[in-house]
């Protein structure tokens, strides 16, 4: 068993729940390196030492070759539905035990485990996102990997870009350049925002054209080997308006600060703080209307979240990104981000681009 499901066997034992069944995609790549498409359970059996994959005979070839060393990968017939399969299959094995789920298990599925199984059923997201925010060397690889993928696309995109494209049109190009570069996807759904809609921090991208005194928030992120990145950058055109070049400075110089004061054992509501403060230096701290920014792994948004609510406190191994923004209703927006990973005292940089395009 890999040492990612034997530190959640070892928590759940903790609380005398002896096995976990499990169905959101993110956790089954996360404990079983398959990225089944369909609907598919994870058994992982803490008193055995077992991790079994049940996944419809269309996926058996896909995650046979990608699920981890001593993942059991089994698939239902064609004519037989997977949660009966797997209810028939797993029925000694898990009869009337402690089972640990997800909060979006089916309720269906947890159904046909307390009243035919006779199971007692706990739910245990608390714990999986408590492990996966601490990201091991092999994951840190991968993140990497994938924030040098979405660099060099946003770097392509910038190159080939030019005044009277469209939202989409760019967005179409920066997506492009993503695979282009090795990513497998998009980690979100891209946003390209020019002028009055770059002051929507999750805007859609649509028609609006890019003029020669444009503002442009890009927001994009590559998936490689099912980890994500997540970058954002504002792009000011020649012609952009003072407001907006100084808003900017003033946005990197809360980016900085708060950076900075990433550390293990550090609140991430205080590093918020930080960010909001220097915000409010300007008068700022009112168009900052989101968190200072959250944690990146299988998934875009994970623990820990670095927002005024927060209860997390960062550890050694977190991968979170700071991305203070100032949005000006109708007119324009300004966002930086960059993700970090905590290093004991500090935390390391892991972008490269510069930060001011």
């Amino acid at each position: 068993m890999i040492k990612r499901a034997l530190n959640l066997c070892m928590s759940l034992l903790e609380q005398d729940i002896e096995t976990a069944i499990l169905c959101k995609k993110p956790n089954i790549l996360y404990f079983s390196g398959a990225t089944p498409v369909v609907f598919s359970l994870l058994l992982i059996d803490c008193l055995d030492k077992e991790i079994f994959l049940i996944v419809p005979e269309l996926e058996y070839e896909d995650c046979i070759e990608k699920s981890f060393k001593g993942v059991n990968v089994l698939y239902n017939p064609k004519d037989v539905k997977l949660t009966e399969f797997f209810m028939k299959e797993f029925r000694e094995r898990i009869f009337s035990r402690k089972i640990g789920i997800e909060d979006s298990f089916p309720i269906s599925t947890y159904n046909k485990l307390t009243d035919k199984m006779k199971c007692q059923v706990k739910t245990i997201d608390d714990i999986i996102y408590s492990i996966r925010s601490v990201k091991s060397s092999d994951e840190l690889s991968l993140i990497k990997k994938a924030c040098h993928i979405t660099e060099k696309a946003l770097c392509d995109t910038i190159n080939e870009i030019s005044v009277g494209m469209t939202e989409l049109e760019i967005k179409g190009l920066l997506n492009y350049n993503i695979y282009k570069r090795g990513g497998e996807g998009t980690a979100f759904d891209t946003i390209v925002a020019i002028d009055s809609n770059s002051s929507k921090p999750h805007a859609k991208s649509g028609g609006i054209k890019l003029r020669k005194s444009s503002v442009m928030i890009i927001d994009c992120g590559a998936v490689y080997r099912g980890y994500c990145s997540d970058m954002t950058r504002t792009i000011l055109m020649d012609d952009a308006p003072k407001k907006a070049h100084e808003t900017v400075k003033i946005c990197l110089k809360a980016h900085i600060e708060a950076a900075m004061s990433l550390a293990e054992g550090a609140k991430a509501c205080e590093v918020n703080e930080i960010a909001t403060k220097i915000l409010a230096e300007y008068k700022l701290d009112k168009y900052f209307i989101h968190g200072l920014g959250h944690g990146v792994g299988v998934e875009i948004h994970e623990k820990p979240y670095l927002n005024a609510l927060s209860k997390d406190i960062l550890k050694t191994g977190n991968t979170v990104t700071i991305e203070p923004g100032v949005y000006f209703k109708g007119k324009f927006g300004v966002r930086i981000e960059d993700m970090y990973v905590i290093k004991g005292d500090h935390a390391e940089r892991m972008h490269t681009l510069d930060q001011l395009i």
